[in-house]
């Protein structure tokens, strides 16, 4: 309903609609009796507009849901796949402490203990290990499953890191649309 702004001689304005036309008000401020005027003159008045509010707020895109709604999936998706993979590590980690395994031991440092002990052996030692060598041939020169773990571990760090860094903007782009939206309904 429209309303409108009558004036009164003390400076307040007073708010009124059509259906209190050609009634007498008494004014909040200084209590004067004044009259309103007929519809047909109300026009002559200041207008309050219907929706202030509504008019000066906007209203949030309509791609916006959507898109928060990705983003929560995407933050979800993402703390799961990284939560599965921290605990991946965690079993294999907790089992290899549970064999007693040096973690601390490098490829590197392995080899040069190898390389150490195979200087260190005695001639007969060595005619040992080439008779084994020539009935069973060439072993496999690997170094232990250790090394292939901690490996394994070490490619995995990436994909942890990655997924933590994606679980974390999204949930930020979810959480920046959200304020949006909620800020546009007010």
């Amino acid at each position: 309903m429209s309303q409108y702004l009558l004036p009164c001689s003390c400076g307040a304005n007073i708010p009124v609609s059509r259906s209190q036309a050609g009634m007498s008000l008494p004014c909040p401020q200084c209590a004067k009796s004044l009259d309103v005027p007929t519809i047909r003159n109300m026009a002559s008045l200041a207008s309050i507009s219907d929706t202030p509010e509504k008019a000066k707020s906007s209203s949030a895109p309509i791609w916006l849901g959507p898109v928060a709604a990705i983003a929560f999936l995407a933050a979800v998706a993402a703390s799961f796949y990284c939560g599965s993979l921290i605990w991946e590590r965690y079993q294999i980690l907790s089992t290899l402490a549970e064999q007693k395994m040096d973690l601390t031991i490098t490829e590197e440092d392995y080899l040069s203990d190898r390389r150490k002990l195979a200087s260190k052996s005695s001639p007969a030692d060595t005619w040992d290990y080439w008779n084994v060598m020539a009935r069973q041939g060439l072993s496999d020169a690997n170094p232990p499953d250790l090394f292939r773990v901690k490996r394994y571990l070490e490619s995995g760090m990436p994909l942890i890191w990655g997924s933590l860094a994606t679980a974390v903007l999204s949930f930020a782009v979810f959480a920046v649309s959200a304020l949006i939206m909620q800020r546009a309904k007010r």
